[in-house]
């Protein structure tokens, strides 16, 4: 009698979820082709699900589709279904902020081929400060530039400038050495996992986050060398992502825009 009534009930939800998608205006409207490619498209996710997120992940414990895009963003990357959304035209973007459309790990490699640019930090950076102090960065003329050996020297003062190369080299080995430097200066352009979905899960905490993050960015961004680069990958990467047309807010917050040495 159960199994009746389960198969009966299963035809029941079947036939409602059919109903429901034969009112969507692209079953009403689709092309031969767009049907195809949709066909393909299920195909390729329920492969998918059953391949890719069935798998064990060392860094990712529990992967599941539809799992938060940060957390997950190791494995979707790596997906057709990614890439095919990548691909996908996806007409206007019509908000985004200048400062933060550009991948944090481009940016700092393109400022680390500047001796000018300099990064200083309100104290020596050490493993009990590392995950809340921010670095800021500038661009010195020659006469001005610091030979100084590192930021997380014993002999680094307070707000002292280091070239940004010199800093990097030297990065105290116990933080992660030049590796680690760089998650050190990505990690405070961007807002990963944890913060996203538990440290600062509020309006108030993540608004702050976002806030420091431009204020990181900016002594890199304004740089006059930098900037064009900056602007030619931001057209790169929107063009490569199929966005075909963006509305793009700037900072205007300074009496320069651009550093210029």
């Amino acid at each position: 009698m159960a199994s009746i009534e389960l198969k009966a009930y299963n035809q029941v939800r079947a036939e409602l979820i059919d109903n429901d998608r034969a009112l969507r205006r692209d079953r009403l409207e689709r092309t031969s082709t767009e049907t195809h490619a949709d066909q393909l498209v299920r195909k390729i996710r329920a492969e998918e699900a059953s391949t890719i997120w069935q798998q064990p992940h060392a860094s990712i414990p529990h992967p599941f589709p539809g799992m938060e895009f940060l957390t997950g963003k190791e494995i979707i990357v790596k997906t057709k279904i990614f890439e095919l959304l990548r691909k996908m035209p996806k007409g206007a973007l019509l908000h985004c902020h200048l400062d933060a459309t550009v991948n944090a790990s481009v940016l700092l490699k393109l400022s680390l081929q500047q001796p000018a640019l300099h990064v200083r930090v309100s104290e020596r950076l050490a493993s009990s400060n590392i995950g809340t102090l921010l670095p800021e960065f500038r661009a010195l003329p020659p006469h001005e530039c610091s030979n100084k050996r590192g930021i997380t020297d014993g002999s680094y003062e307070p707000n002292e400038w280091v070239s940004l190369g010199i800093a990097r080299k030297h990065f105290d080995q116990s933080l992660g050495g030049p590796e680690g430097f760089d998650r050190w200066v990505i990690g405070a352009m961007m807002i990963n996992p944890v913060e996203a979905y538990q440290t600062h899960n509020t309006v108030k905490k993540i608004w702050e986050k976002f806030s420091s993050i431009f204020l990181v960015s900016t002594g890199l961004i304004r740089f006059a060398p930098i900037f064009p680069e900056y602007i030619r990958e931001f057209f790169n990467s929107s063009i490569q992502d199929g966005i075909s047309y963006i509305e793009a807010r700037i900072n205007f917050l300074y009496e320069y825009a651009l550093t210029v040495l």
